[in-house]
């Protein structure tokens, strides 16, 4: 018994491989992409990875991805809400993203080290953009942020080597950590920051954006 018992968990040790998704369905553009459930009250989901295996996250999504506002899954339409945790995580081959307007979650690590990541169209309705959501993203060289925005979470844009330039609409700025952005060793984020026509005096002001090497109006 003890040895069974033993092989078991030396099984489970050697290969774990868990699916990650409730189910899958094919967008217009011909890509197969899976959800999980977050409700069946509210009839909602969210886009999730394809399996979990040996202690990595598994996905392929690859190309230009355009992710619909609603899916139909058993006879019933799900609202889209968020991008699960770690949904594209380490997807190399993803190129562009496009997020509907009823997302309004962005996961933590949703899109790590997608490296060929070059453009993302955010949903207007976006709310929270998670932990390390983009990091290591080192092909986007442009970001411009909806209003709707309310948190950003740390590290969600570290490590995207070539990005230059943060785009943001707010008057008044969010509150956000310093580390959201790459900094240098002297504290600053050297890069270019373009703020609504006369509000560039309260982003100089706050913590996270005062940091920008470069903000302009």
């Amino acid at each position: 018994m003890k040895k069974i018992g033993f092989v078991f968990c030396l099984f489970c040790m050697i290969s774990i491989r868990i699916s990650a998704y409730d189910f899958s369905a094919v967008n217009d553009d011909g890509v197969k992409i899976y959800y999980n459930i977050t409700s069946t009250i509210d009839l909602t989901c969210e886009v999730t990875y394809i399996q979990y295996h040996n202690y990595t996250y598994k996905s392929n999504y690859k190309g230009d991805i355009s992710i619909p506002s609603y899916v139909k899954f058993l006879g019933r339409e799900y609202s889209i809400t968020s991008i699960g945790e770690r949904a594209f995580s380490n997807c190399s081959e993803l190129r562009s993203i496009n997020i509907p307007h009823t997302v309004k979650t962005i996961g933590a690590r949703s899109f790590y080290k997608c490296i060929n990541l070059a453009s993302i169209d955010f949903s207007k309705n976006i709310t929270t953009i998670g932990f390390q959501a983009f990091y290591g993203c080192n092909s986007l060289t442009r970001i411009e942020l909806p209003t709707s925005v309310q948190r950003i979470e740390k590290g969600a844009f570290c490590h995207c080597e070539n990005l230059r330039d943060v785009v943001v609409h707010w008057d008044v700025p969010i509150q956000i950590d310093r580390n959201v952005f790459d900094v240098n060793d002297n504290g600053e984020i050297d890069l270019s920051l373009s703020v609504p026509n006369g509000f560039k005096k309260g982003y100089i002001s706050a913590e996270g954006w005062k940091q920008f090497l470069y903000i302009k109006e």
